[in-house]
């Protein structure tokens, strides 16, 4: 109530340790491991609390140890795996209780659960060809299916100079992280791109069962790329913003961004531009096309959008300093809203449009040395009012300064 806002804290650590045996470099290998906590002061303000009492807010905890290896079984042949482990433990959870017309929360208190995955391959790799065949095998523990798997399969294969052609098969769904075929959604990574997140419910998790791709890439001169590709994606339970507007309630309507978990499935289309300069000028351009229905259709980003095109000029005129130009568009996106009036069970759902949305931005990046750079960025340079969700407008203007330093 008033002029309260959510206060969220968030502390990661994380180490990663890369080798190679000397023998040949016969062997390589990896072993990391990352902690990261994000607590939210204030939970969920139920409407029916007139004090305008607030819960305590969420809290996540995350260990993440993963490590691999890989072995050369002789020539251009390797085989490797790569294993996973991701432990989430939650506190100050809600969840939805319905009774009559009305859906209000109640605590639940903590949860924890966890996952093991593991990904073998066989890899043949050449000057002008590389094929990867693999699957990741995910097991969960107290967080629904305990067993599933998804291919990884990628081929690359440089026929000429001025062609080649890529395929890949995976279960990573192209809009965030994933590890193997399931993808745990967390306040780490959903809050990174929208903090207008329910501070108290679990978020659910995703199984891609396949996320593909295919393009052909053509030279036509030095320097110069385009390729057109096509893909397809099926998404159980796939991680969807939604929002729902309640009328009836005093003293005004209330509108809520929210997320639900939707079977998805959907293709995709588009083409990409490359130009690359004496590592002096680099530009890059994509359009991608993904038609949308009520509960269908491949996720381009959070807000469904079904023209996408991004653009980003990088000028280097010395090795230390940077200069780059982006630009965003994204045009016809529509989420599905939910109306609820509290007066009577009249309940209804329409498509909302959210209109186009673009951004402009720029920035420098300086690298002092090896171990310290700073950067500043600009980002809205045109200022536009534009809804990153419904209700939800993107940030005016403004600047962001930095610094850097790799030990």
């Amino acid at each position: 109530p008033g002029n309260t806002r959510q206060v969220v804290n968030e502390f990661n650590i994380n180490a990663l340790w890369r080798g190679e045996s000397v023998n040949d470099n016969q062997v390589s290998y990896y072993i990391g491991a990352e902690y990261n906590y994000f607590g939210n002061k204030f939970g969920f303000r139920n409407f029916y609390y007139e004090t305008g009492f607030f819960d305590e807010g969420l809290t996540e905890n995350i260990l993440n140890i993963n490590g691999g290896a890989e072995f050369l079984l002789g020539g251009s042949d390797f085989a490797g795996a790569d294993l996973a482990f991701q432990y989430l433990g939650y506190r100050n959870l809600q969840g939805n209780v319905s009774g009559g017309i009305y859906e209000t929360t109640e605590n639940i208190g903590g949860k924890s659960f966890g996952m093991l995955s593991v990904t073998p391959y066989y890899s043949h790799r050449t000057d002008n060809m590389n094929l990867r065949i693999g699957a990741h095998v995910d097991l969960s523990f107290d967080n629904g299916t305990f067993f599933r798997i998804a291919p990884d399969v990628r081929f690359d294969w440089e026929m000429s100079r001025m062609f080649s052609l890529y395929a890949s098969a995976t279960g990573r769904n192209g809009t965030a992280p994933a590890t193997g075929g399931n993808e745990i959604h967390t306040f780490h990574n959903v809050a990174a791109r929208n903090r207008y997140v329910n501070p108290s419910l679990l978020l659910p998790t995703s199984y891609t069962l396949v996320d593909a791709e295919a393009g052909l890439n053509f030279g036509l001169f030095k320097g110069f790329t385009i390729t057109p590709f096509v893909g397809f994606a099926v998404v159980r339970d796939a991680l969807v913003t939604t929002s729902k507007e309640v009328v009836g309630t005093y003293p005004e309507p209330t509108v809520a961004t929210t997320y639900e978990a939707v079977n998805m499935n959907g293709v995709k289309m588009g083409l990409k531009t490359a130009y690359n300069y004496s590592d002096k000028v680099e530009f890059t351009a994509a359009y991608t096309f993904a038609p949308q229905d009520d509960k269908s259709g491949y996720q381009l980003a959070d807000n469904r959008p079904e023209h996408v095109v991004d653009a980003k000029l990088k000028v280097t005129p010395i090795s230390q300093f940077d200069l780059y130009v982006d630009y965003r568009f994204m045009g016809g996106r529509r989420i599905l809203n939910s109306f609820i009036d509290y007066r009577g069970p009249i309940q209804w759902k329409s498509l909302v449009d959210l209109g186009a949305f673009s951004d402009l931005g720029c920035g420098v990046t300086c690298r002092f040395t090896d171990m310290f750079s700073a950067y500043c960025r600009l980002n809205n340079l045109l200022n536009r009012r534009q809804q990153l969700y419904y209700g939800m407008y993107a940030q005016s203007f403004n600047v962001l300064l930095g610094a850097a330093v790799n030990f």
